[in-house]
């Protein structure tokens, strides 16, 4: 038994040992030869200086890194509850399975098949102070006097670029939500509704405990998504967004290039 056991074990880690070693070569060696560049000064040509966590000190006090900071935190938690709540509230209205929610459920997911780089750009022209197509609907409303510089605006320009991740990606949440909508049992709604519960009571004693796996997933892999957001302001801002706009990602990318 002990012989057979060591045996699925050597089977085992063979068959990880490709993977574990892609991992360390690509993923674990780089980030610890960069954490020990980071202890040094040096400029690439130079001879290294060592000097300890003094470079991370450094960032931590500069303003156009905290302030990248802070735009991400926006970005990141903004998005996590609106997405989530909308994605949650439409899958509540499309659980049913019929002819007009297929409709509809195909119509949420069809921005997450389009290409970022395009739904960018013709939100670029939504948003444009100049030409752009949400100025001038303003204008037909009769506000002739407003030209609103979405872009230009603290906290609104990083609204719009949160919108235009919303946009892409709730499909997707939509989906997770809906599956897990469907694996509750329809039965628990028909006890609620004999004991005479209200409606409220079904979502906040029924749906939302049941859906917590879907929940945690969406929350997850939402928030993780976006701490790391880039493609969105770097686009919209043509590959240099001002520091009302810039994340800590598209500050590295400037920093560093």
């Amino acid at each position: 038994m002990a012989v057979k056991k060591i045996k699925q074990d050597g089977i085992y880690f063979a068959l990880l040992t490709p993977a574990l070693v892609l991992y360390i070569i690509f993923f674990v060696y780089p980030v610890i030869g960069a954490f020990y560049t980071s202890l040094f000064q040096w400029d690439g040509v130079s001879p290294k200086i060592f000097i300890g966590l003094h470079n991370f000190f450094g960032v931590l006090k500069n303003d156009r890194f905290q302030a990248s900071w802070a735009n991400t935190f926006f970005i990141a938690i903004f998005i996590t509850i609106v997405q989530n709540t909308l994605a949650l509230f439409m899958a509540i209205l499309l659980r049913k399975t019929n002819k007009a929610n297929i409709f509809s459920r195909t119509l949420v997911f069809i921005p997450v098949v389009i290409s970022l780089v395009a739904s960018t750009f013709i939100y670029q022209s939504i948003f444009d102070p100049n030409f752009g197509v949400l100025n001038f609907i303003l204008k037909i409303l009769g506000f002739k006097n407003i030209s609103i510089p979405w872009l230009g605006i603290p906290y609104l320009s990083l609204t719009v670029i949160s919108w235009i991740i919303i946009w892409q990606g709730i499909g997707i949440t939509i989906i997770i939500y809906i599956a897990g909508l469907n694996n509750i049992p329809v039965e628990l709604y028909e006890s609620a509704e004999i004991d005479g519960a209200r409606i409220k009571h079904w979502f906040w004693d029924i749906t939302f405990p049941l859906l917590a796996p879907a929940i945690t997933v969406n929350f997850s892999l939402i928030l993780i998504s976006n701490l790391k957001v880039f493609a969105v302001p770097w686009l919209l801002y043509r590959a240099s967004p001002p520091r009302l706009s810039e994340v800590v990602s598209t500050m590295i990318v400037k920093e560093g290039f």
